[in-house]
């Protein structure tokens, strides 16, 4: 079943233009599956409780390094937990867009959120989403995009730049007429395709990125952190275009 997956993402949907989407996280969650499930002797649990939030993430890490049996209860725990909030409030497959272990990612609004010690919150609601080179990205227009699948920090190298365009083009796609926004698509691909954007822009947005070069070492491509105005004329720029341009072009047609 669905709610069995810690890290799930429905291939079935490419995007969700002007619609409701609800975060919901799970409130304090190794703590309470470990209370729930009466995984940790009492003491144990008082200890845990109160520690500041951050110590008792580590605390609890520590617990788990030295119990592996305690790792295997608490992933069965998150199952159980989650598999109560599906059916408490009868989530189907389509309603889910992403699983992430303790936060669940849906298109409908759900009522029961309290099982035992276990507790859902809306953590965030957005309206609009796409999934672009396997990776998630969640818009509404007052808080921003956040992206599941690029580390925060390597994210900021892209605030002024591939964000911003997107952060316009998911904004302009929720209150623009069609014939605009292909017309501010055209003209950032044309513009980004002849280099005549800041450098930025062509940094590839993933996991690593870096900007792009066509030089090699052992037969993989060189990733640079930052570059030069020489060595601008000399990256590959084919990332973001095939990754991301080319895509948003197809969901205008």
């Amino acid at each position: 079943m669905l709610y069995e997956r810690h890290n799930y993402t429905n291939k079935n949907i490419d995007f969700i233009i002007s619609s409701e989407i609800i975060e919901y996280d799970m409130v304090s969650a190794g703590l309470n599956i470990c209370k729930e499930f009466k995984l940790l002797p009492d003491e144990i649990i008082k200890d845990l409780e109160a520690l500041p939030k951050k110590l008792r993430v580590v605390r609890l890490g520590l617990l788990q390094k030295n119990h592996k049996d305690l790792v295997k209860k608490m992933n069965e725990g998150f199952k159980e937990a989650r598999k109560r909030f599906f059916e408490a409030n009868d989530l189907s497959n389509d309603d889910v867009i992403s699983i992430k272990k303790d936060a669940i990612f849906v298109t409908k609004r759900c009522k029961e959120k309290q099982f035992g010690h276990l507790k859902f919150e809306e953590k965030n609601i957005y309206t609009s989403y796409y999934r672009l080179d396997d990776k998630e990205f969640y818009f509404n227009n007052k808080t921003g995009i956040d992206v599941k699948g690029i580390n925060d920090d390597l994210l900021t190298h892209h605030k002024d730049y591939m964000l911003k365009f997107l952060h316009r083009f998911f904004y302009m796609n929720e209150t623009s007429r069609s014939k605009n926004i292909i017309k501010y698509l055209n003209e950032f691909t044309y513009n980004y395709k002849t280099k005549q954007l800041p450098s930025g822009y062509y940094r590839e947005l993933n996991r690593e990125s870096t900007f792009r070069t066509h030089e090699e070492i052992n037969g993989q491509s060189i990733g640079l952190m930052s570059i030069s105005d020489k060595e601008f004329n000399m990256i590959d720029i084919s990332y973001n275009y095939f990754k991301y341009l080319v895509p948003m072009i197809s969901i205008l047609l």
